[in-house]
């Protein structure tokens, strides 16, 4: 697991508040939104955004507190390098489920966790019942 070290993120929070700051400025927050920031760090960013949303809510999630030990990530390809840096960051395992969302509804097959090489295809039956045109 990657190791959190306290001045590597100062040294590097104020570029982190700035390109933050210009994402922040393209949200158009209105004042009333929940926001939930993931691994946030210090809560520097997140205390910033408590003041943007005086009628909603923002809360900051430590990483490190969550203690996954599994990720299922789809809907986009990814790499094995990609797949190797989030378990080494979060020291949890990866897979990547696949579907066919359009046609059939989220997850049509996943990887098993053990081998992490190919689909397990989840059995779907459909059914439908007549439309009441046919009756």
């Amino acid at each position: 697991m990657h190791n959190w070290d306290p001045e590597d993120y100062r040294r590097s929070a104020s570029a982190q508040f700035g390109w933050a700051m210009a994402l922040i400025e393209g949200l158009k927050i209105k004042g009333d939104e929940r926001i939930l920031d993931i691994g946030c760090g210090d809560g520097r960013i997140t205390e910033y955004l408590a003041r943007l949303v005086p009628d909603g809510r923002a809360m900051g999630v430590d990483m490190r507190a969550l203690n996954l030990r599994v990720g299922v990530f789809g809907a986009e390809p990814w790499t094995n390098a990609m797949r190797a840096e989030i378990e080494a960051s979060f020291d949890m395992d990866a897979t990547d489920i696949y579907g066919l969302s359009e046609v059939i509804g989220p997850g049509v097959a996943q990887e098993c966790i053990e081998t992490k090489d190919g689909l397990h295809i989840w059995d779907c039956r459909l059914y439908t019942s007549p439309s009441p045109r046919d009756s």
